[in-house]
């Protein structure tokens, strides 16, 4: 439950809608009602999570709409309101609750829901919500504030939509949408049309938002609300024939919702925006260029007052007395990106002040050089990663006592500058107050089960980091760059969904994924970055990570053909694994070799395909083993006739690699190209990725690996040498970590992460970044690993290895988490081979020079422990019931299993493998 801090009575209070007042005479009851409701929500937790087979809860709501509003209308606000009188309330009490753009749900007061989860308009899954812990017996009041983004172009959203919002419930008449809700527009936003504009020129999100506190009602939400100017009520009208699909076979779980304060005050002062520029307040309500003002204004640092309002993230509160035309600035890192929607807590004795925020993701652009914050003066780049136009601002009501305020759209930031302006009009004595500010960090419910430690603390650093990065693009799906697009990348969402797995023990966001993806397809073609309607990207090899994440989750959850009954979905998804596999056959020609130009590879290194007749050897590798998936998927559904056909493509795909995609040079190694020119008949490249992606398909030999990866990946730490192209898609650290470990480098894969992570941890004499910007925590992991920095260029100049709107959010470089589970602890989980849920884990730990390795690692019957000390001689493990464990032993013969828990099953397979049965701890050591 989100709260905000209430500085009357010193605690927190659950967050209000947008804008509300404190009422002191509440704070006892509030107190009372929240230690409730928490109990309730605990008790009721089963009720909101992810179903894959809950019934329909009711088919009373219509989708409505305000009687005079386009259903097109852009950026527009608008409130849905009813007061519902109940006889009973059961706890229990679930509704389903849906929008188009999106839209945030209250109830008495409580926000529910803050979004809805992203869609294609044809396939739309509600919001399960409970609800009956926040209703009361009598008159209670629903609050829906709406957004109507119009026909944008965006990743978020596929273009067909229009304006509208449903809620349901199956068995209480009162609560569903009809013609009988009020409706109106929302006064306090300032409508305009402004999309925010991406750095390279993509139209990617959505809008600034202006809002007028003076014009908020603060007891909308309460039946003490009249109607009344300047809102204008009507009742709503119905939707005939809705767009909409609504599905029932999966509801989105809640977010996980809490305040997240700044951390450290950087710089404060004054600010001299360029001429002209006017303090009016109708001038700066619709100043849509407000965020560039931001950006292009000298700051001039204060001493003074950087060192009294230093103890601000400590509790203290911020006096700011101005008169007209002055701004202020406060500049605050918030010590690692924050996802979610920003809050100002203040007071204002006057209205009409301006209080302009703006965000910035990183420090020091891996792009040209520069950089995004100034140290000394707190001066930030607030259009350097998301766009144009991209800040938020809010004018104060001026009536003396708290406002609240909630920005309701998604945003992102690493540091937030705050620009107070003191309008024309105001006071020589005018003076705000300014108590909290920061973000309702809102990400999936993510709970870290699963650990890691080995004595190695720069190691351990990177585990933490990774962890934000891996969290902070986890929302209502797997998403890109949360801020920058919002997209859904399928290429790396497949190892962070293994991340989920095995740090806490979640696929559900995977399933999502699928379906989705599944929905969002063009001419039978995986969207690259679902639901995107900026441009229709359908990269083969991007689309194909399709097949892999489905494997997973059959690896996870051992469904099978017989399954259908318990996964609704499972047809569609064995008639879509046929479908997409042929059309990713029809590529391959006759000598087996995939033909085409639509994909990515390795993103802005190496050599690429030109023409659709060339060859991606990187992708080429990859299908090998895609198809190894898809045929094991075919197999256990019973689709026997396909199996065998993609087979057979296989073996002719694997022959021509051998035949035509390796390079062989007399005394030397041959490794694999990375394009066959298909006009020159030439092979060209010499990349790491390209040998990482065919020794990951298991198309060269053990000994041959090895001299491939001694070449390409050379002692001390695998930096690639002079003539080879080094790997830059951050998926290529987990295929790295993992090809050199399974190939007998383990030391020089943990040589490899800290060298290419190293730089980006605090206080590394590698780190590039202002000792006072790294922040305890360091950071931000990069989108690409090919850097300006390393590549040495002077500042300004672009690196070919970035794109042109470099990010601090993204997630795809916390992939060495999976590694440090399925390789140092060694914990691989599958399901028996018939799909029996009770299924084998292999955990096989390797220290590789560290001093021990230790840690949880989640499978689906529960947390498998690890704890090996190469220095102590001692492996213990610890495993949940219903699971058969292979262990494999670090050291040759002489070890047996010296303790067991009472009742454990202990089969020896050989010198170096036991096969365990039964809860509980074992501890193996020398001496059997």
């Amino acid at each position: 439950m989100s709260k905000l801090y209430c500085c009357f009575c010193r605690m927190d209070h659950p967050v209000r809608p947008i804008v509300s007042r404190h009422k002191e005479g509440v704070c006892a009851m509030r107190k009372k009602i929240v230690g409730i409701l928490f109990g309730l929500l605990v008790i009721n937790a089963v009720s909101i999570s992810m179903s894959m087979s809950q019934p329909v809860l009711g088919e009373k709501g219509k989708w409505i709409w305000h009687p005079d509003l386009d259903p097109l209308a852009t950026n527009q606000f608008t409130y849905f309101r009813k007061i519902i009188d109940l006889e009973t309330v059961r706890p229990d009490l679930t509704v389903l609750f849906a929008a188009d753009a999106n839209a945030r749900l209250v109830v008495n007061g409580q926000v529910l829901r803050r979004k809805v989860t992203r869609y294609h308009p044809d396939f739309l899954r509600p919001e399960k919500v409970l609800i009956g812990p926040y209703l009361r017996p009598g008159k209670n009041v629903i609050l829906i504030l709406h957004q109507n983004w119009g026909m944008i172009k965006n990743f978020q959203r596929q273009e067909k939509r229009r304006g509208g919002v449903l809620l349901q419930c199956g068995d209480q008449d009162a609560i569903f949408t009809d013609a009988n809700w009020r409706v109106s527009i929302a006064p306090e936003f300032v409508r305009h049309e402004q999309q925010i504009i991406g750095v390279i020129g993509d139209l990617r999100i959505r809008f600034p938002v202006i809002l007028d506190g003076a014009l908020v009602n603060e007891i909308l939400d309460e039946l003490a609300y009249a109607e009344e100017p300047p809102f204008v009520w009507k009742n709503a009208i119905v939707i005939e024939n809705p767009i909409w699909t609504v599905m029932h076979d999966l509801y989105p779980q809640p977010q996980r919702e809490y305040f997240f304060p700044v951390q450290r005050l950087l710089a404060a002062g004054r600010v001299e925006y360029a001429q002209p520029f006017d303090a009016d307040l109708a001038v700066m309500k619709q100043d849509v260029s407000f965020p560039e003002r931001m950006e292009t204004a000298v700051y001039r640092r204060d001493e003074e007052l950087t060192k009294r309002w230093a103890d601000f993230p400590e509790g203290d509160a911020v006096e700011i007395v101005g008169k007209a035309g002055d701004t202020f600035y406060l500049t605050f890192d918030f010590h690692q990106p924050v996802h979610g929607y920003p809050v100002l807590d203040w007071v204002s004795d006057g209205a009409g002040i301006a209080a302009s925020l703006g965000y910035c993701e990183l420090n020091l652009s891996p792009y040209d050089g520069t950089y995004h914050i100034d140290a000394e003066s707190g001066k930030i780049k607030t259009q350097g990663v998301v766009g144009k136009f991209y800040g938020d601002r809010y004018f104060s009501a001026g009536k003396g006592r708290p406002e609240w305020v909630e920005i309701p759209d998604e945003r992102t930031a690493r540091y937030l500058t705050l620009h107070i302006t003191f309008p024309n009009h105001a006071t020589g004595g005018s003076k705000i107050t300014i108590n909290r500010l920061g973000m309702v960090k809102s990400q999936y419910s993510v709970v870290w089960r699963g650990s890691f430690t080995c004595g190695n603390l720069r190691l351990e650093q990177l585990a933490e980091l990774s962890k934000i990065h891996a969290e902070i693009t986890m929302s209502d799906t797997y998403v890109d760059t949360p801020g920058r697009e919002d997209g859904q990348w399928l290429e790396d969402i497949r190892l962070r969904a293994r991340i989920a797995e095995t740090w806490f023990g979640d696929s559900d966001l995977r399933m999502l994924t699928l379906l989705h993806s599944q929905e969002c397809r063009e001419n039978g073609r995986f969207l690259s970055f679902a639901p995107q309607s900026f441009v229709k990207i359908t990269g083969w090899d991007w689309g194909m990570q399709w097949i892999t994440m489905l494997y997973d989750e059959w690896r996870w959850r051992g469904f099978n053909a017989d399954s259908s009954k318990s996964l609704p979905s499972l047809d569609s998804f064995k008639e879509t694994l046929v479908d997409y596999t042929n059309l990713l056959l029809a590529c391959v020609d006759e000598k087996g070799l995939f033909r085409s130009n639509n994909l990515f590879a390795d993103i802005r290194v190496g050599s690429h395909p030109r023409r659709a007749t060339d060859v991606s050897v990187i992708v080429h590798c990859w299908l090998i083993e895609r198809l190894r998936q898809a045929i094991t998927l075919a197999q256990a559904f019973g689709l026997d006739d396909a199996a065998d056909k993609w087979s057979d493509t296989r073996g002719k795909m694997i022959a021509a690699f051998h035949n035509h995609l390796v390079i062989r040079k007399d005394g030397k190694i041959s490794y694999a190209a990375d394009v066959l020119d298909s006009q020159e008949n030439e092979l060209l490249g010499k990349s790491q990725a390209a040998q990482l992606s065919a020794i990951e398909a298991g198309l060269f030999s053990n000994e041959d690996s090895q001299k491939i990866l001694d070449t390409f990946f050379p002692a001390p730490f695998g930096r690639a040498p002079e003539g080879i192209d080094a790997w830059n898609n951050p998926t290529y650290l987990y295929r790295a970590l993992n090809v050199l470990s399974q190939n007998g480098l383990g030391e020089r894969a943990v040589a490899h992460v800290l060298w290419r992570c190293g730089s980006y941890l605090p206080f590394s004499p590698t780190n590039s970044v202002s000792l006072s910007l790294q922040g305890p925590l360091g950071g931000p992991l990069p989108e690409y690993f090919i850097t300006h920095q390393e590549m040495g260029l002077p500042v300004g100049t672009a690196c070919s290895g970035q794109p042109g709107d470099p990010t601090g959010s993204h997630g795809w470089a916390s992939v060495a988490l999976l590694w440090l589970h399925d390789t140092l602890l060694g914990v691989r989980w599958n399901h028996d081979a018939n799909g029996d849920a009770g299924g084998i884990v292999t955990i096989a730990p390797n220290a590789y020079g560290l001093p021990f390795v230790c840690g949880h690692a989640m499978t689906p019957k529960g947390e498998v422990f690890v704890n090996w000390e190469p220095g102590r001689m001692r492996l213990e493990v610890e495993i949940p019931p219903e699971i058969h464990a292979n262990v494999k032993l670090p050291f040759g013969e002489g070890w047996g299993i010296v303790d067991a828990p009472v009742g454990a099953e202990i089969q020896k397979n050989s010198a170096r493998e036991f096969t365990i049965t039964g809860c509980g701890k074992y501890v193996v050591a020398p001496g059997l």
